[in-house]
């Protein structure tokens, strides 16, 4: 079977480590159905809601609402209760489950009144499920999706290179993470790691699926209690399942601590997370997860406590994938109304994209206006093959893929040993965009880490710094655009590249791409009149491909000077000078690099140097005039005799010559020239940028001119050839070149020689300088007929291409 794409979910695989043994704990296969495409998907439990989510003009839900909604229900179910959320923002339970289908209806028809804003489902969301900073921690190396040390090209493989940024941060407590997800168990990995969080599930009562599993409701213990479900539980033909401590695993990825001696490393082991309690037995409620985020960002949800430490990034390894625009788009209404008001309190949400291997922008939340969607990758750097793909992805980071690579390729982190309730610690293996989303969450940490020290940054400035901390896709496989998979037997042909679609977002996280500094700038050269200083880099994550350049004078930026080299003026004379490098790059534009400040430029003549008005044939020498000149406001000031260089701008000298005196006149200053040839062997064809430099003598300092652009033409060649006239067709003729180029005379000019039979090439040879300029060239056999030959000199740096004339041979 050929797929366009794949809709295809691979089953989590968990491997367990305790006390040094490896356990396999694998989840029982699901068979998949058939969508009309003919794609397989998993089996998917029918989805149900437990109420509806809406905003209302009153505080709370009419009277009229409530009846509308108990109205709308019919015989499905009752009205059981309403609670305020947020804001204007409620809850209207029903005594039962019913499906999201007959909910959404009900939703349209309670959002027809005019005291109802919107009104949307409330349903049941399911979790997705050589280093540059060496550290000790021992699985480290196994940690392929932080810093993959078995790839050298390109360095850290297609891995995060969290590493590159750790040498800047691994993060602060100013960019906290909320992990909204199963909650959290302890680990000798989250020591110190956690700030309080909130268990947000509310009560069961009176819903017949009954998921919190802890006993209550709302309260401020996030501990996960597991999550497990038996045959049936979580609907009819649902399979029974362990618990994932899921919660656990993701505050893992964001922030393990590093340097420890134990375990794995977090993505940003400096930052704290935060575990909001949002997913039990079967998933979470789309009331929970709102609540959930608009507690972690800093909002007042009814009935809770306010969050005393709000999060500046949430991470949501969660969410569901419908199969049209229209369910998604009803279902995203609470969602961006959420996330919007997280947003303006300075909070970036993340979440994953899926694992349906279905379109991307039908997930919810992922697609909802507000939220950063995460898709997957192999850590080959292809789209892993159960990520959604879409449009609305933002972002792919490494999630793994077993199914496509092997088992291998999968993500280590944090777990537990139990089955159902919580035993000892261990460490697991998984794949996922649940796996992917939180080490962009993380990096979204670092990056807002590094912002907060130059200001207090708004969610759309992290979010601009993590889209611009991506590397591209690797390049296009035929390969994988259509590799063959394996599944249940089966064998499907999808596309997992990832360059040439738009389904994998802007890129792949690298925060080896952040551009900012880590030693400072600094300035090269001799500090005086007219040589040149340079701008030297310093140590950076990422050296600024095309920075700006700011020369400052005394702290004052000199106008013009916006290039890597300044040359000093007499303006400058007495001040120091430094330089500041700025990435072009935004928000990485608020890290420049500014190096320390040079001694002051000493006092220095002026020096001047001549030019030709026209340009300049490589080969033919040149005479300039150079004037060393007294200062314009010390026009006595005596001018001693000495050498000059003429220097390019990296230092080579071309040509030397010693000043002499010249006759004083009145009202102008001191001054002393000398006239020096310039060798026409010593040019360099294009704009050739020289200075004469004067080393100074006696009493007199050393200065230099500023730079003058020569035009220096390439050598036009003289190309003659011989041939004979007449050839039989079974004898092969010869051409015979000669290339003449002065000065190229011994050796002779070099270049390709290409012969040409009409406008067809017939013989491709190299003309070598040991040759002095001749060539003879053996021709194939030529057809019978007239033949038109011309020969073309390729030219070289200094020799320009010339085509010779055409001599006519006939064939018989």
């Amino acid at each position: 079977m050929s797929l366009p794409r794949r809709s295809l979910t691979v089953v989590a695989v968990a491997t367990l480590t305790l006390a040094g043994l490896g356990v396999n704990a694998t989840a029982a296969p699901v068979a998949p159905s058939t969508t009309a495409a003919g794609r397989p998907v998993p089996e998917q439990r029918a989805p149900v809601a437990r109420g509806l989510i809406v905003q209302t003009t009153t505080t709370t839900p009419s009277d009229g609402a409530l009846a509308a909604t108990d109205d709308a229900l019919g015989s499905k179910a009752d009205v059981a209760t309403d609670d305020k959320l947020t804001g204007k923002i409620s809850t209207i339970d029903f005594d039962q489950t019913v499906s999201t289908e007959v909910a959404s209806k009900v939703a349209d028809e309670v959002a027809k009144r005019a005291d109802v804003v919107w009104a949307a489902p409330n349903t049941l969301r399911q979790h997705q499920a050589a280093s540059p900073t060496p550290v000790n921690d021992p699985y480290f190396p196994n940690q392929r999706n932080v810093w993959d040390s078995t790839a050298t090209s390109p360095a850290g493989g297609y891995s995060v290179k969290a590493p590159s940024l750790w040498r800047k941060t691994t993060g602060s407590d100013s960019a906290q993470v909320a992990v909204l997800d199963t909650g959290i168990l302890p680990n000798p990995d989250l020591d110190g790691q956690v700030v309080p969080g909130w268990d947000m599930i509310s009560a069961d009562s009176p819903m017949a699926l009954k998921n919190a599993g802890d006993g209550g409701g709302r309260d401020g213990d996030p501990t996960d209690p597991g999550d497990w479900a038996t045959a049936g539980y979580c609907g009819r033909n649902s399979p029974a399942y362990p618990s994932s401590w899921h919660g656990t695993f993701v505050a893992g990825q964001v922030a393990a601590k590093a340097d420890n001696g134990i375990g794995i490393a977090g993505v940003a082991p400096g930052v704290k997370v935060q575990p909001v309690r949002v997913l039990g037995h079967c998933g979470g409620w789309d009331s929970d997860i709102i609540a959930g985020i608009t507690w972690a960002s800093g909002g007042h949800v009814a009935g809770v406590p306010d969050n005393a430490t709000p999060s500046q990034v949430l991470n949501l390894s969660l969410g569901s994938t419908y199969d049209t625009k229209a369910e998604r788009d009803e279902f995203c209404v609470p969602y961006a109304a959420a996330a919007s008001a997280a947003r303006a309190r300075g909070s970036v949400i993340v979440a994953a994209a899926g694992n349906d291997g279905a379109n991307a922008n039908l997930a919810v939340p992922a697609s909802c206006s507000g939220f950063v969607s995460v898709g997957a990758t192999s850590l080959k750097g292809f789209s892993s093959i159960y990520s959604n793909i879409g449009s609305t992805v933002d972002i792919s980071a490494p999630g793994g893929d077993t199914l496509v690579e092997g088992a291998g390729d999968s993500v280590l982190g944090l777990g537990n040993t139990g089955k159902t309730g919580a035993a000892a610690p261990a460490y697991v293996r998984y794949e996922g965009t649940s796996m992917a989303a939180p080490e962009v969450s993380a990096g979204a940490a670092l990056l807002r880490s590094l912002l907060d020290t130059v200001g207090t940054p708004t969610a759309s400035e992290v979010e601009t710094a993590l889209y611009a901390s991506v590397s591209p896709f690797r390049a296009k496989s035929s390969t994988y655009a259509n590799k063959r998979v394996v599944f249940n037997g089966d064998a499907y042909y999808v596309d997992l590249n990832c360059t040439g679609h738009s389904w994998c977002g802007r890129g792949l996280l690298d925060l080896s791409r952040v551009e900012v500094p880590l030693t400072p700038t600094t300035i090269t050269g001799d500090v005086r009149i007219g040589e040149p200083l340079t701008a030297t880099p310093g140590s950076w994550v990422r050296v600024p491909a095309d920075p700006y350049y700011i020369w400052m004078r005394d702290g004052e930026p000199i106008t013009g000077a916006y290039s890597k080299v300044y040359h000093p003026t007499q303006q400058d004379v007495g001040k120091s000078l430094t330089v500041t490098i700025q990435p072009r790059i935004y928000p990485f534009s608020k890290f420049p690099s500014t190096s320390a400040a040079t001694v002051p430029v000493p006092a220095g003549p002026d020096v001047w140097m001549t030019t030709s008005p026209d340009p300049i044939t490589y080969g033919k020498p040149f005479t300039t005039t150079v004037e060393v000149v007294a200062d314009y406001y010390q026009p006595d000031q005596v001018i001693d005799n000495g050498e000059i260089q003429i220097r390019r701008a990296d230092g080579t000298v071309v040509a030397t010559g010693t000043t002499h005196d010249v006759a004083p006149q009145d009202g102008q200053p001191n001054r002393v020239a000398a006239e020096i040839t310039i060798p026409g062997t010593a040019w360099k064809p294009g704009t050739d940028l020289l200075r004469a430099a004067y080393l100074g003598a006696g009493s007199t300092p050393a200065a230099s001119s500023e730079q003058q652009p020569f035009a220096i033409r390439r050598v036009v060649p003289a190309v003659a050839t011989s041939l004979a006239t007449r050839v039989r067709h079974t004898s092969h003729a010869s051409v015979r070149v000669t290339v003449t180029a002065p000065p190229f005379s011994n050796p002779g000019p070099t270049g390709t020689i290409q012969v040409f039979d009409g406008s067809r090439r017939i013989v491709s040879t190299t003309l070598y300088g040991s040759a002095l300029g001749r060539k003879t060239i053996r021709l194939p056999l030529l057809k019978k007929g007239a033949h038109s030959i011309k020969v073309k000199f390729g030219g070289n740096t200094y020799v320009a291409s010339k085509y010779s004339i055409s001599r006519r041979i006939t064939s018989y």
